[in-house]
């Protein structure tokens, strides 16, 4: 056990020895949410949505330069996504392992693999339950309280390849810090005090899910072979939130958002697009299975376990 404190300990140091604007590691959280009953364009009928996650990160420190980065984050959606349809839930699985690496006293890279198993799980896993993804950032310290990043990640989701190029900034004052990763995330809080704090953020969700319930193929059709469904998850949320430090490492967060062009769409698995980079999709001719709902308001409570490494 001391061994596993002085190795967290370590990573730590080093990470902010790398990236000295943010003076913490959040090393784990819980969170819950519940989106509002929302009406399919198709009827009268609604679906709400609540989600459970939890992820927790491990850096253990290799040398003066490199950080081995370790942990998981597991995702839990239930939901209804055809009319009358049964409630379905929808989970992932994912595993994060790399390194961080100090490049030059201004440049530090992350570079992470992220396999992950991605389904409803209603019958024994398969293929196409798992994905491989990767991440590369790098980050450039401009001044103490100041710096960009750049990077990509590429991940062979269920509807086609998929990557998403990444700008992003950190910016820390007495009062205020921004931390941009553009386009999945962007965030600004004030802290009132060292216990309180306010502030604004934005969250891009793009997954796709494997399918093994049938909602759309008939199995007494003669003849036909069923090629398997996936869910194509697509949202973006805006939220307003408070947060509270009862207890030094030791915060609790809420949340009041509104999501945005939000979708969970069932597809054939044999109907792909052929690429896609961001927002973009190029050559998307799928034919959607089912119909969407409306967006809606979206409550959130986190609870976080935060390492400072220096005194708050």
């Amino acid at each position: 056990m001391r061994f596993i404190k002085l190795s967290l300990i370590l990573g730590a140091l080093f990470h902010f020895s790398a990236a000295k604007a943010q003076n913490y590691i959040d090393l784990a959280s819980v969170q819950y949410q519940y989106s509002l009953p929302s009406q399919f364009d198709s009827s009268a009928d609604e679906s709400d949505i609540t989600e459970f996650s939890f992820s927790f990160t491990l850096p253990i420190v290799l040398s003066k330069k490199t950080v081995f980065i370790t942990g998981g984050t597991i995702n839990k959606y239930t939901l209804d996504m055809v009319p009358k349809g049964p409630s379905t839930t929808i989970s992932t699985y994912l595993f994060k392992a790399g390194f961080n690496i100090k490049h030059s006293e201004k440049v530090t890279g992350t570079y992470l693999l992220l396999p992950k198993l991605a389904s409803d799980f209603e019958s024994d896993v398969n293929s196409n339950d798992f994905q491989f993804g990767a991440l590369g950032l790098l980050k450039f310290n401009r001044k103490e309280n100041f710096k960009y990043k750049v990077g990509l990640y590429y991940n062979p989701d269920l509807f086609g390849t998929f990557f998403v190029p990444i700008l992003g900034l950190y910016s820390k004052t007495e009062k205020w810090e921004v931390d941009l990763t553009i386009p999945v995330s962007a965030k600004a809080t004030y802290s009132v005090n060292q216990s309180w704090s306010l502030g604004a953020d934005f969250q891009a969700i793009v997954k796709s899910f494997n399918l093994h319930r049938a909602f759309f193929y008939n199995p007494n059709q003669m003849g036909q072979k069923p090629n398997g469904e996936y869910l194509h998850q697509a949202t973006n949320e805006i939220s307003a939130f408070i947060s509270h430090e009862f207890k030094p490492g030791i915060i609790l967060k809420g949340q009041v958002g509104y999501s945005i062009g939000r979708s969970y769409r069932i597809y054939d698995n044999s109907d792909k697009i052929d690429f896609g980079i961001s927002a973009f999709k190029f050559g998307d001719n799928r034919n959607q299975l089912n119909s969407d709902f409306t967006d809606g308001m979206v409550f959130r409570a986190q609870l976080i376990y935060r390492l400072y490494l220096d005194d708050k």
